[in-house]
């Protein structure tokens, strides 16, 4: 009988498209994870995963979306974020529809961050499946936070880009992170103070992620060779599907030794 696998996607916005590459490659070497986590882009399509659809539905369903779909109604600036996200909330129903976590195939949580306190939160077992991960992939001042429980909620990967900590109580035998944000090449054009910003939480957000990787470290780290893709761009999909899955193929050999 093999080990039980546990499986960590990280944040990453549109370059979490890479996890879905790298879950097809797992699929063509029957690879299938026994427990998962998954922090904003990460639980989406970690939940899409537990939920039982295959890499090329998950594929598909992203390249439904279209913009006016995700940023639903006119810009506010006075609210505390420009767009609702009762767009996401639309789409994603129409797939999870009224789930718990609990009912998923595969065990599966993700994170959120507590706006108030500052703090990583968990949502795994009796938590519904579309605000949890809504309120994991609520991009700061982008999109209003998720209310759940009277709590307002944003981005996971604001606190913990890579939920290795959360996979823990699922008690696999082995975990795979995959961190589509772990490598970026030298950028050095910044036409905009906005692009300067996102540039150093990004810096700030490696150098913390690789603290806490060493502190808790997983059986095997892949991170998809992404170079300057933007997680904003939904122009370069088919890049870093191709990517993920490139990552996936050439370290299928050491996961099926650590599995077995």
């Amino acid at each position: 009988m093999s080990k039980k696998l546990g499986l960590v996607l990280g944040s990453g916005g549109a370059r979490g498209v890479a996890h879905v590459g790298f879950i097809k490659a797992l699929e063509e070497a029957d690879i299938k994870p026994q427990c998962i986590s998954g922090s904003s882009a990460g639980s989406i399509v970690g939940a899409s995963l537990a939920m039982g659809l295959t890499a090329d539905e998950i594929m598909s369903g992203i390249k439904s979306l279209k913009v006016n779909e995700v940023l639903y109604g006119v810009p506010n600036f006075s609210r505390s974020g420009l767009f609702s996200t009762r767009g996401i909330h639309r789409k994603l129903n129409s797939f999870f529809k009224r789930k718990r976590i609990s009912d998923l195939d595969i065990e599966f949580c993700c994170v959120a961050t507590n706006l108030a306190k500052g703090e990583s939160k968990t949502f795994t077992g009796r938590s519904f499946v579309v605000p949890s991960i809504v309120a994991s992939s609520c991009i700061p001042a982008l999109f209003e936070p998720e209310v759940i429980g009277g709590v307002q909620y944003i981005d996971g990967g604001v606190t913990l880009r890579l939920p290795i900590e959360a996979i823990r109580r699922f008690e696999p035998d082995v975990v795979v992170a995959v961190d589509v944000f772990a490598e970026s090449g030298e950028i050095t054009e910044y036409p905009n103070a906005l692009s300067v910003l996102s540039r150093a939480i990004d810096i700030m957000d490696r150098n913390y992620t690789k603290a806490k990787t060493k502190e808790d470290t997983p059986d095997l780290l892949i991170a998809p060779e992404l170079g300057n893709m933007s997680q904003y761009t939904f122009k370069e999909l088919d890049f870093a599907f191709e990517q993920g899955y490139k990552a996936g193929t050439e370290n299928i050999e050491k996961i099926k030794e650590l599995i077995k």
